[in-house]
């Protein structure tokens, strides 16, 4: 019964095949005379061959030919994600396995699989390339911006501004041991949304707000770091939809960090998440020491003894990009980087931007176990593993 089971469902699926290659054009159009599925000497009406006791093999296997390459594709190359690809190289999953796989070898041009190996490193190389000076050009620009623009405000002489150095290795600080926070959304401590109306009567108001209140100083804050940030430069934000200059997401981000430890309904000392103000991925990204800059040092150190950086266990850092910003999260738990792009489109990233956060993200993630380990003695994980 179960060889005659086998029988039928060889005969069909030649069948099938046979009406594949009767229907197939694709072959015509890379200058075959017939379609690779068909077999001269072959036809529907012979009987199938007898299943081996041993192991469970189709005739199938002697029928399809190297599988035919995709536009701009050489000949004889398959991409490792397809499903023929599986399935030729015997990957089938668990509930349909019977028996050990057979892997099954295509013919290949040495040369043009040389020449393919030799070519995707360089593709990508000059991929990473062209996206790590183009990136660095722009911390550039934006460090300079930055270090003009408080400059300008002559701030008092005590104020520690954007970028400013100190000298000296940083002093260890050691952590007790703790567990890990407890999601917000579960301790209940995420704070509540504001009602609709008071959002829009905001918009509104600063729609209608004179140039003498948008020219002085809306928010000015001084630790871990100065931020002066007019109202002109809210007013964009808000009112104008304009894209999002670094002062103000400083000024969300250190916002965000003080409404969750206030908020907090975890055990005192422990907290879910910590937010990383964005002087991080601009000195790291600008190829700048994080460890010897002064405004990281104290957001990485300052306030331990309330809250233990050891218990976050997510933690945020912000990094603006050439056509926008984007949040890497890094997932002290699960060991993963989550990446929170909104320049994605429905389709999905392309192959460019994929490099760009891999490039981006290695450097933080290096840049960030290399500050743990710096600051703090006692770090309960290092960025191996």
């Amino acid at each position: 019964m179960r060889q005659a089971f086998q029988s039928n469902m060889f005969t069909f699926t030649d069948k099938l095949m046979a009406c594949l290659g009767e229907m197939c054009t694709c072959c015509k159009a890379h200058g075959r005379k017939m379609c690779v599925l068909k077999s001269e000497d072959k036809t529907i009406h012979e009987p199938p061959p007898t299943p081996s006791t041993e192991q469970l093999s189709t005739p199938l296997v002697t029928k399809i030919g190297p599988r035919l390459p995709a536009p701009g594709m050489p000949e004889g190359q398959v991409s490792a994600t397809s499903s023929v690809s599986r399935k030729r190289d015997g990957s089938l999953s668990s509930s349909m396995q019977s028996g050990p796989s057979k892997r099954l070898c295509l013919p290949a041009s040495i040369g043009e699989d040389d020449l393919c190996q030799k070519q995707r490193p360089i593709a990508q190389d000059s991929i990473v390339m062209d996206i790590a000076s183009s990136i660095l050009s722009m911390y550039d620009d934006l460090t300079a911006v930055l270090v003009t623009y408080y400059a300008e405000i002559r701030p008092a002489h005590t104020a520690i501004l954007f970028g400013a150095t100190t000298d000296g290795a940083p002093v260890k600080i050691d952590l007790a041991q703790c567990n890990f926070g407890r999601d917000p959304w579960v301790a209940g401590s995420v704070p509540p949304p504001p009602p609709e109306n008071a959002l829009r009567a905001i918009r509104d108001w600063m729609s209608a707000v004179s140039m003498t209140n948008l020219q002085r100083n809306w928010i000015l804050h001084l630790k871990p770091r100065l931020i002066s940030i007019e109202g002109l430069q809210i007013q964009r934000q808000l009112a104008h939809g304009e894209p999002m200059p670094h002062e103000i997401c400083t000024a969300i981000f250190r916002r965000l960090a003080q409404l969750d430890q206030s908020c907090s309904k975890d055990t005192p000392g422990n907290i879910w998440r910590k937010y990383i103000e964005p002087d991080f991925a601009t000195t790291v990204l600008s190829n700048a020491d994080p460890l010897t800059v002064q405004s990281i040092r104290t957001g990485f150190q300052e306030g331990t003894g309330l809250c233990n950086p050891a218990s976050c266990r997510m933690w945020f850092i912000p990094a603006i990009l050439p056509d926008g910003w984007a949040v890497y999260l890094f997932d002290m738990m699960r060991k993963r980087i989550i990446v929170l792009d909104p320049a994605v489109g429905p389709f999905g990233y392309s192959n460019r931007r994929v490099s760009m956060h891999e490039f981006v993200s290695n450097k933080l993630h290096a840049a960030l176990f290399n500050c743990l380990h710096s600051f703090f003695s006692s770090w309960h994980c290092d960025s191996t593993n």
